[in-house]
């Protein structure tokens, strides 16, 4: 039986907690790729964020920027910026002015710091 889907069938979701973080890894199924595959994707993500040394990994560092600059502010560390992540600092900064949010780069990590919504 053939059944109709939107999605290629499968996906692995992995969560890790911490006191002050939680990360969400994800894998999707593709076309003829096993379900050992896609979840082994997933856990090489998880290992990869278990063996740096900063607290937020490269998903969360984009979505945490918004909510930052209209809410409390704030400042978190990350590995290198994705496009994603600087393509939000940007825009950011279109709303609320250069300077908003602040980006140190060192050694494949950053120190980001959103000033809050004045």
């Amino acid at each position: 039986a053939t059944v109709e889907a939107i999605g290629p069938g499968n996906i692995v979701s992995l969560r890790v907690s911490f006191e002050q973080v939680t990360e969400v890894f994800e894998a999707l199924g593709e076309l003829r790729l096993s379900a050992e595959r896609v979840a082994g994707r997933a856990i090489t993500q998880v290992r990869e964020y278990l063996a740096a040394d900063y607290p937020v990994a490269e998903h969360l560092a984009d979505q945490l920027l918004l909510p930052m600059a209209i809410g409390p502010g704030g400042v978190f560390r990350t590995g290198a910026l994705s496009a994603h992540t600087r393509t939000n600092v940007a825009v950011i900064e279109q709303f609320l002015g250069r300077g908003a949010v602040e980006v140190e780069e060192a050694a494949g990590e950053a120190l980001i710091t959103v000033r809050a919504l004045r």
